[in-house]
């Protein structure tokens, strides 16, 4: 069982230079805020342009219109809320991607543990948010993906492709199989969950720092 993140708008990355060309596809998808194209980058965007720019001030107002309805850093809650958008962007609609994500259910308690504990003073992530009243993802209505293994970093979220060596992981003689799929993804939680123990995430601040939690979380795409 997979509970609701919500929806991002995504475009496949170009395979990074070092991932291997014989584990991974020339185009993917992966949870990185650094390479995963999300749309919209940043919602303040729309609103610091400049004022001639009319699609900018369209975009402002719409998010303005349906604020309720969408998360930081990029996330729309519903279905209906990223078709529309996509369409407010005809030059890029046909490369993006309208991805659910899901996080396993069984990491559930430990991600909300964690991320409230990160920043109680702060305004939450919309994972975060979603999370908070679980919800269950019928993965059955959409495209399934694979499922990608991230962590967060205040609402940047990460992916263990970010600490490339991990990917060394993968060659290991597994008993589940970990090789990613056409879409740079693993293929079934049971790789996920071989893979998350073994994996270091190098905590970027000091020795004394905790690293963060990895999770898995599946990815289904739908039409925009």
């Amino acid at each position: 069982m997979w509970y609701d993140c919500g929806y991002l708008l995504m475009s496949r990355i170009q395979r990074l230079s070092d991932l291997d060309p014989q584990l991974f596809p020339e185009t993917m998808y992966a949870l990185r805020d650094c390479s995963f194209n999300a749309q919209p980058e940043h919602w303040w965007s729309y609103f610091s342009a400049d004022p001639s720019d009319l699609l900018a001030k369209d975009l402002a107002d719409w998010y303005t219109k349906n604020e309720a309805g969408l998360l930081l850093p990029n996330i729309f809650t519903t279905l209906e809320l990223a078709q529309e958008f996509a369409h407010k962007l005809p030059n890029q609609r046909e490369k993006l991607q309208i991805v659910r994500i899901g996080l396993a259910a069984g990491y559930h308690e430990q991600f909300i543990a964690e991320q409230t504990e990160k920043r109680p003073n702060e305004q939450p992530a919309g994972f975060l948010i979603m999370l908070q009243q679980p919800k269950q993802l019928p993965i059955q209505q959409g495209l399934w993906l694979g499922v990608e293994l991230g962590w967060f970093d205040y609402h940047n979220i990460h992916s263990w492709l970010c600490e490339s060596e991990n990917q060394q992981l993968i060659r290991n003689d597994a008993p589940v199989d970990c090789r990613p799929n056409e879409f740079g993804l693993l293929k079934s939680l049971a790789a996920a969950e071989y893979l998350i123990p073994q994996i270091s995430i190098y905590n970027g601040i000091n020795d004394d720092t905790p690293a963060p939690q990895v999770y898995p979380f599946c990815l289904i795409g739908y039409e925009n």
